[in-house]
């Protein structure tokens, strides 16, 4: 808004007398304001829900809006998110020139990512879009060694465990993973074994249970095939678990066993006991 005051001072009458007059005149001039001149903020935000220790994915949405020359709207206009389903929810007047909300996302929505419609006194102002909040591609390395179980445990010693795996997640609870191991076992008797390695290529499905805090339960199983240093590849299964700590929405750190065993003998299985770190993009 603008105010013109004029003031005029001394102005002479009769009997040698003097006035003043003065004219008061406010102008409001409305702000157009322009998305790419205004202020959009969308924070996502990963909240616990307290019931069964599932993510809850939501953005803090912050508008400031201004025109193209920078002035502010200001405090005082109704702010409105609309959805496609055709619901809608206002903005916070935080009373300094920002509106804000929290916009809660479906299970669906946090996979897919949304498209809302802002309006400011009920005019089309911009449409922003809330990227998606689950990330459902996993990369993890891990190192750690290896046990020999049963009756391979009285010819071979523990060795190395190194694997890569990729995995993809179907749902925040629920996805399948590739893994890549190689696992190395000394003999006890070089003069009757040599020191050996078995590689495995297994297809897993795999649950994550939320734990309290940032951790997550992770329970994997599957069949995978079975590669010695020198014989025969033989068919054989996995089942491990771990625990992962969350330490942003990118990164997290595993710690976590597994049992392997072949489909057709018992003189092979062993556990892999290992740690890394987990990729999510």
């Amino acid at each position: 808004s603008y105010t013109f005051r004029f003031v005029a001072d001394k102005i002479p009458v009769a009997n040698n007398l003097e006035v003043s007059r003065e004219w008061t005149k406010s102008f409001f001039n409305e702000v157009n304001a322009d998305p790419d001149y205004s202020g959009i903020s969308k924070k996502l935000m990963i909240r616990t829900n307290p019931e069964d220790n599932s993510p809850q994915y939501s953005y803090d949405l912050t508008i400031t809006p201004k025109d193209r020359f920078g002035n502010y709207m200001g405090p005082g206009r109704n702010l409105k998110v609309h959805f496609s389903d055709g619901n809608w929810r206002k903005l916070a007047d935080n009373i300094d020139g920002t509106y804000m909300g929290n916009i809660r996302l479906t299970p669906q929505q946090a996979q897919s990512g949304i498209d809302v419609d802002v309006t400011i006194q009920d005019k089309p102002f911009a449409s922003i879009s809330l990227p998606p909040a689950f990330k459902p591609w996993q990369l993890s390395l891990h190192g750690g060694y290896t046990i020999p179980v049963g009756p391979m445990s009285n010819d071979y010693n523990s060795g190395l465990h190194l694997m890569a795996d990729i995995g993809y997640q179907i749902k925040y609870n629920f996805g399948i993973m590739a893994m890549f191991g190689y696992n190395a076992f000394e003999a006890k008797d070089e003069n009757v074994f040599e020191d050996t390695y078995w590689l495995n290529l297994s297809l897993n499905g795999k649950y994550t249970r939320p734990l309290p805090g940032r951790f997550d339960l992770q329970i994997h199983a599957g069949p995978g095939l079975y590669i010695p240093k020198s014989g025969v590849t033989k068919w054989g299964g996995n089942l491990g678990a771990a625990i992962d700590f969350e330490v942003n929405p990118i990164v997290s750190l595993e710690a976590g066993a597994d049992f392997h065993s072949l489909f057709d003998s018992d003189d092979f299985r062993f556990m892999q006991y290992r740690g890394g770190i987990l990729f999510k993009f």
